[in-house]
């Protein structure tokens, strides 16, 4: 929101004006005085300059005596010798370029009072249109420029530097002006707050890599088909050469489990297609087909139901 911010205060410079000896030294040479100047009085509160000169001093004179010195014949009273002029005045208007400002001096101003208000405003210099001291010199300047910086991110509170003892009153307008919420002033340093909006929290986005952990079981289940007529006993006798574990036997279907450790499964797999006792071998519950048994159907046959083997230590 808040960019940098040209910031110039229109400071009006009074001049005393010249003695009327140096008067009639810098007048040019188109204008011959007709008239004596007695006294030079400024009146601050109302920035006007009371010049008393020759009674009856005409009006077309004493406008061409205040012109000379950017100066503009306001009232007059010929009778008494008494002639208010404004006191000559330092005019701003825009530059050519942004962040920039045109200043009229008025004439004859001299060189230490421009630079003196130049300075006191943190004007730069950056060209000058006319040094005609007849006329009044005029210089294009750069603009001080206010840079907030961010001392308070939790409240949004900005600080910038301006010049030092600037009106209160002439700080507060320039606020209003550009939309800034001024929360204070300091002026003897020059230093302002501003309430600017609340920055966004910022977050940080930690990435943790993702552990898995594979778990290995310790055994293996095998079902098998053995050969018709085998027996509980060849079937145990088989897997356990083979190095596995009868788990189940069912005599009528010929189909068993068993019980293998998993790091020895492959051998066991191999062990099993090598004995010759079985039709089928397998990983699944319903990989391998049921058979039927000649020996256990007929007339006065019986039948061997599953047998589940007992546990051995």
């Amino acid at each position: 929101m808040l960019g940098a911010v040209s910031l110039t205060v229109q400071n009006v410079a009074a001049y005393a004006v010249i003695s009327p000896g140096a008067s009639a030294q810098t007048a040019p040479t188109s204008y011959t005085p007709h008239t004596t100047i007695y006294g030079i009085s400024i009146d601050r509160t109302n920035d006007v300059a009371l010049i008393a000169m020759t009674p009856f001093t005409s009006e077309k004179l004493a406008i061409a005596f205040g012109q000379q010195y950017g100066m503009q014949l306001i009232e007059f009273e010929p009778a008494f010798g008494r002639y208010v002029f404004t006191l000559p005045q330092i005019k701003i208007g825009p530059g050519p370029e942004q962040h920039e400002a045109t200043v009229y001096f008025p004439p004859f101003a001299s060189t230490s009072d421009i630079n003196s208000f130049l300075t006191g405003n943190g004007l730069v210099v950056v060209s000058w249109t006319t040094q005609d001291d007849a006329q009044g010199r005029v210089a294009v300047v750069a603009l001080p420029q206010v840079k907030p910086v961010l001392v308070n991110p939790t409240q949004g509170i900005w600080q910038a530097n301006v010049m030092p003892n600037i009106d209160p009153a002439t700080i507060a307008l320039w606020a209003r002006t550009n939309g800034i919420h001024l929360i204070s002033y300091t002026s003897p340093t020059g230093v302002i707050l501003i309430q600017g909006p609340k920055p966004k929290p910022v977050y940080t986005i930690v990435r943790r890599p993702v552990t898995t952990t594979r778990i290995v079981p310790q055994n293996a289940t095998l079902y098998m088909t053995f050969q018709p007529g085998t027996s509980f006993a060849t079937a145990q006798h088989t897997i356990q050469a083979a190095g596995g574990q009868l788990s189940t036997f069912n005599s009528t279907t010929e189909q068993a489990s068993a019980s293998v450790p998993y790091a020895k499964k492959g051998s066991v797999i191999s062990g099993l297609n090598a004995s010759g006792a079985i039709t089928c071998l397998s990983t699944s519950a319903t990989g391998c087909p049921a058979v039927t048994n000649p020996s256990s159907t007929g007339t006065g046959g019986t039948s061997n139901g599953g047998t589940t083997p007992p546990t051995t230590d």
